[in-house]
């Protein structure tokens, strides 16, 4: 019914008539939120995968995982340096960090699809690092990088 890029939050209906049909029936709540809520749904497990293409008669889809995690544990950076780092860092800003930490060059684009989370909240995620002192940018925007600032 939808067309989505896995790491974009734009989707758009191919039979409008039959989204329209599944509208005004109840049977769906809203338009093209379907595949953003089971990926933030399996945010919380880094190894998961959710894979879909479309078939002629409709979509496969496929959930796969190699070793269930419930979640990346601030324990990965508190380990480095936990005499500076707040015990308290939500998931999100613990993720971020790990991420940066393993690609220096990693973009907002990237970590929003590998965090599962949208780009307005990595850059208010990525804002409070800076706040915090834990995150600089080295550089400009475009040939720059993340330094983490332990």
């Amino acid at each position: 019914m939808y067309i989505y890029n896995p790491c974009s939050i734009q989707a758009s209906t191919r039979n409008k008539q039959l989204a329209e049909a599944f509208y005004l029936t109840h049977d769906i709540e809203k338009y093209g939120s379907g595949f953003i809520r089971i990926r933030q749904a399996i945010a919380n497990y880094p190894t998961m995968m959710f894979n879909f293409h479309a078939t002629g008669q409709g979509f496969m889809t496929e959930f796969s995982y190699s070793e269930q995690k419930t979640t990346i544990k601030n324990d990965l950076i508190l380990n480095q340096v936990p005499d500076k780092v707040p015990n308290n860092l939500s998931d999100n800003l613990a993720k971020i960090l790990f991420e940066i930490q393993k690609n220096k060059n990693v973009s907002m684009n990237e970590l929003a699809c590998t965090i599962g989370i949208s780009k307005r909240k990595i850059l208010d995620n990525m804002n409070k690092l800076r706040k915090m002192g834990m995150i600089k940018r080295v550089g400009n925007n475009k040939s720059g990088y993340w330094q983490v600032e332990f």
